[in-house]
């Protein structure tokens, strides 16, 4: 097993988080090592899983709308903007995926689409769209990956 350089300040970091914090970072490194275990079953739930590890991490409260008063809820542009904040050259190293990444985690999460891993599993060599797939959730687990790190070193 290899572990990173920084392994003795990655530890410290997080035994040293506030109660909340380190309520949060738990939930958010859970769902994160659920992932390669949901991969060999659903790619579409492992999908979720890293979306989800990020999303614990996000600030949840609202904006109020000023003309009628209603709770604002702008998770899209708080989860880029969290990613932007903890991975300061996503915009030029993923570009595509730090605007599909989270479209693709809502149609999932809510029933409205399935990975085509999931749903052609048969399909060994994949169609060009399971193989842009494949390809936004590696990115996207790599991303998120880097993301709770960073955020557990700034705090």
């Amino acid at each position: 097993m290899a572990l990173p350089d920084l392994i003795d300040e990655y530890l410290e970091k997080a035994f040293g988080l506030a109660d909340q914090d380190s309520r949060k970072f738990n939930i958010a490194a859970t769902w994160f090592s659920q992932v390669p275990e949901l991969w060999t079953v659903s790619s579409s739930s492992a999908f979720v899983a890293i979306i989800s590890a990020v999303e614990v991490l996000i600030e949840k409260k609202s904006e109020t709308c000023g003309a009628c008063g209603q709770p604002k809820f702008s998770v899209t542009r708080k989860f880029k903007a969290f990613l932007e904040e903890h991975l300061p050259d996503v915009q030029n190293k993923f570009p595509e995926e730090l605007q599909q990444i989270y479209g693709v985690r809502l149609d999932l999460a809510h029933g409205g689409d399935l990975l085509l891993s999931d749903l052609e599993y048969w399909n060994f060599f994949g169609k060009p769209r399971q193989q842009w797939q494949d390809s936004v959730q590696w990115n996207a687990h790599e991303i998120a990956g880097t993301a709770l790190l960073n955020w557990l070193l700034k705090h």
